[in-house]
């Protein structure tokens, strides 16, 4: 009688072979063992109809581990080894596709955390619109301890930038460079050197008459200062994520569990766990993304107070000057 995949001739030599190898342990013949029974693993599956044919080469990665136990698990009698391997791709392909699916699971569950808190750091769902950033890398970046005279350097010279300015910010213009605001401003865009070292830095360049290189290497020098912060938020942000994970998790385990001692137990770790989860979100959102004014007076060696009325005093002649009502008076 044939056995598929191999006709009754070869079924006969395989089974004697196998036996043979239990017997001598002959490595040649073991090599030669272990090719046909990938070449097995491989096509009864897919010969019996069992398994797709694209999945069949995972289901051989599946089982390569165990074919040294196959050969020595088989004992000759009623069934050939073909026979005998056949039954096993039987039973172990309902493992691997109970796995199969198991994985694909956890894969959509991590792919819906991943919506809601992507790996960009960002809470919330990912823009379709990936954000326009200005990148400066190849510029030189000098050391905490060189920013004040940085700071200096910039507030001596004036420089006439080739960007254009809008209409609108003309009147703007005029009020910021005249007396002590444009060092006002450049004390206020120091609290978040990151954000403006990235955005708008042509205009801003053009607005306070600072050449752009200079206020480039100030920003990227002053983001320095940051970096520890950032690294702090980072690994909270991913730690929340894998509370999220964690809790969609339990969430799908709940669903498939009948065991009522274990559905307890796995609703107190699910309380826990959103507790947990809760606290880290609060601490998350409040984490400055900034520098405090005393970092800032301590970077530029200069009072807290200095820096909290250049604040003050920036931010009333925004709200003067680009309010909603200013914006709309435009043309």
């Amino acid at each position: 009688m044939a056995l598929y995949p191999m006709n009754e001739t070869a079924t006969r030599n395989l089974t004697r072979r196998v036996v043979a190898y239990q017997q001598t342990g002959d490595p040649a013949l073991h090599a030669e063992l272990k090719k046909e029974i990938m070449e097995l693993l491989y096509t009864i599956p897919s010969t019996l109809r069992i398994l797709d044919p694209e999945d069949c080469c995972e289901f051989l990665f599946y089982c390569l581990s165990a074919i040294d136990n196959l050969i020595a698990g088989y004992e000759e009698g009623k069934l050939s080894f073909v026979g005998f391997l056949t039954e096993v791709v039987r039973r172990r392909v309902r493992f691997f596709l109970c796995e199969q699916r198991q994985r694909e699971r956890q894969l959509r569950l991590i792919h819906r955390s991943e919506c809601l808190f992507p790996e960009s750091g960002e809470l919330g769902f990912e823009s379709a619109e990936p954000p326009i950033v200005y990148t400066f890398k190849g510029l030189p970046t000098g050391s905490i301890a060189s920013l004040p005279a940085l700071f200096a350097a910039l507030l001596r010279k004036r420089t006439s930038s080739t960007y254009p300015i809008r209409k609108e910010l003309e009147e703007l213009k005029a009020v910021l460079t005249r007396g002590v605001n444009r060092k006002r401003m450049l004390i206020t865009l120091t609290i978040t050197p990151s954000l403006y070292a990235h955005h708008l830095l042509e205009e801003l360049s053009s607005l306070l008459l600072f050449d752009l290189t200079d206020l480039c290497r100030y920003l990227n020098t002053a983001s320095l200062a940051l970096h520890s912060k950032e690294q702090i938020r980072q690994d909270f942000e991913r730690t929340c994520t894998r509370h999220f994970r964690r809790l969609l998790e339990i969430e799908q385990a709940l669903e498939d569990e009948s065991d009522e001692e274990k559905k307890r137990k796995l609703v107190a770790l699910r309380d826990w766990t959103q507790e947990k989860y809760r606290k880290k979100i609060a601490k998350l959102r409040s984490m400055e993304k900034s520098l405090s004014h005393r970092q800032v007076g301590e970077l530029l060696g200069i009072p807290k107070g200095t820096v909290s009325s250049s604040v003050f005093h920036i931010k009333k002649l925004l709200h003067a000057h680009m309010d909603e009502k200013g914006v709309n008076d435009y043309p």
